[in-house]
């Protein structure tokens, strides 16, 4: 089957910038802790990866996940998120690096990320997205944090 031919510039402008949106929804629906909101934005089949490998499938366990620790550890927390590249596999799936500044966790999540209470996280992730119809949603995330003194 012959592959299916790539996009103009300025249709990978629109698509580049529909992810930037996705990006951005999701970054507002974490510091709303919009729980619904944000699992929506995950495939219902996604593999999720946190920060310290544990390891989430489903667009469920995402919610139950984030609705624990909106609960609990990052009651104020903050997450920024700022797109470095974004790489397009074909037309409708793309890798999006991000670097992720989180601020704002209890003391016992500071203590688990090593850094000093107050002080934020800084992380890189990975998301890889697909489009289905019209819709950009994540397939895959996975998300680590940066070594402290470490450049991105």
């Amino acid at each position: 089957m012959p592959a299916a031919p790539m996009p103009d510039a300025l249709a990978w402008t629109e698509e580049s910038n529909a992810i930037y949106q996705l990006v951005q929804q999701i970054q507002e629906a974490w510091n709303r802790a919009a729980n619904t909101e944000l699992a929506a934005l995950f495939r219902e089949d996604v593999d999720y990866t946190a920060w310290n490998g544990i390891y989430f499938h489903g667009r469920t366990a995402v919610l139950q996940n984030h609705r624990r620790i909106f609960g609990a550890r990052f009651l104020d927390g903050k997450l920024q998120i700022a797109v470095r590249n974004i790489r397009f596999l074909s037309q409708s799936v793309a890798a999006v690096h991000v670097a992720v500044r989180l601020s704002g966790q209890d003391e016992a999540a500071a203590s688990k990320a090593s850094v000093e209470p107050g002080s934020p996280v800084e992380g890189a992730a990975l998301f890889i997205v697909t489009k289905r119809g019209n819709q950009w949603r994540c397939e895959v995330f996975h998300n680590t944090l940066v070594i402290q003194g470490r450049a991105h």
